[in-house]
């Protein structure tokens, strides 16, 4: 019961405080990409000088591919969060580069960024 209390409290506490700025993560620059990399040309040190390093690396497999990629992600939020109203706003991008080996080989991206 005590719990149940706190917990009521810090909602109503919190309701109160009005909206809270979010970012996260570094927006990337994507039109570098098409103007300064070339595919089957730039290497991974040309990415990483143009975009800077990745939040996350991994594998992928996309159906237009002829073998595994090595895909770099990049990651960007902002967005106004209020606990108390309804202006709560959240806005993302999110920035795949793929690898044939060390060269360039392309990017997708998503963003709902204005």
């Amino acid at each position: 019961m005590l719990l149940l209390l706190h917990l009521t409290l810090a909602l109503g506490l919190l309701a109160g405080c009005g909206p809270i700025q979010v970012r996260a993560g570094s927006k990337p620059d994507v039109t570098a990409l098409g103007s300064s990399l070339q595919v089957g040309k730039s290497t991974q040190q040309g990415v990483l000088a143009t975009l800077g390093s990745p939040a996350g690396r991994g594998r992928s497999m996309m159906p237009w591919q002829d073998s595994p990629r090595t895909v770099w992600t990049y990651y960007y939020e902002e967005g106004v969060i209020d606990l108390g109203g309804k202006n709560s706003d959240d806005r993302r991008i999110f920035l795949f580069v793929f690898f044939d080996g060390d060269r360039f080989d392309g990017y997708l991206w998503f963003s709902s960024l204005r």
